[in-house]
């Protein structure tokens, strides 16, 4: 839902460029972006021997948390979240971002009221979110096979076969539409593709 690309690449180019390295764009960020995030970071080219990566990881969260208000919604994301609020579709968060982190950017843009729950991560390493996906599916009641993982990462489809779900991905996010597709034939261009999954 948050527009947040363009900050990821500005945040680590900033880390990069510090150390004498070269920067990325955003096409190629889409390209290696991955998770576990340390294999992200030993990709740019990091040396955890000087910079250990907990160090690092803490560097990028402290600047990303400072600037992240200053990211927009997704095109139709209020718009989106309406409709299905309004359909009686009970509706959770479940992300890689720390979890205070998370709740204060759901409350600057109002999303609070339409979600039944929201869990982030308990670090700043993006770790966990299959365990975070299968304690959140307990305790919404909620079956697995009934439920639909919307994400922009091929992690997410990892954590929706992990958690028996359903999965759609949206190529406007964090993972390039070739990659995505290449491992997923559920892809949408933009979060209104959304809708016709869910409803």
């Amino acid at each position: 839902m948050l527009n947040d690309v363009d900050l990821c690449v500005d945040v680590m180019n900033r880390m990069l460029l510090k150390r004498g390295m070269s920067g990325i764009d955003t096409i190629r960020y889409r390209d290696i972006f991955d998770f576990p995030v340390e294999s992200y970071y030993r990709e740019l080219g990091f040396d955890f021997a000087v910079d250990s990566f907990e160090g690092l990881a803490h560097e990028y969260c402290d600047e990303y948390d400072q600037r992240v208000l200053e990211c927009s919604l997704q095109a139709g994301t209020l718009d989106i979240l309406r409709t299905l609020s309004d359909t009686k579709i009970q509706q959770s968060i479940l992300s890689a971002c720390e979890q205070n982190s998370l709740l204060r950017v759901i409350e600057h843009h109002g999303l609070t009221p339409h979600f039944s729950d929201v869990v982030g991560q308990m670090n700043s390493y993006a770790t966990g979110k299959i365990l975070a996906g299968r304690t959140l599916v307990e305790r919404s009641a909620i079956s697995s096979s009934n439920t639909l993982l919307i994400g922009d990462t091929l992690h997410d489809l990892e954590v929706a076969k992990s958690l028996g779900a359903t999965c759609v991905l949206i190529a406007n996010g964090h993972h390039s539409r070739h990659r995505l597709s290449a491992g997923h034939e559920d892809v949408v261009d933009s979060l209104e593709g959304v809708l016709e999954y869910a409803v």
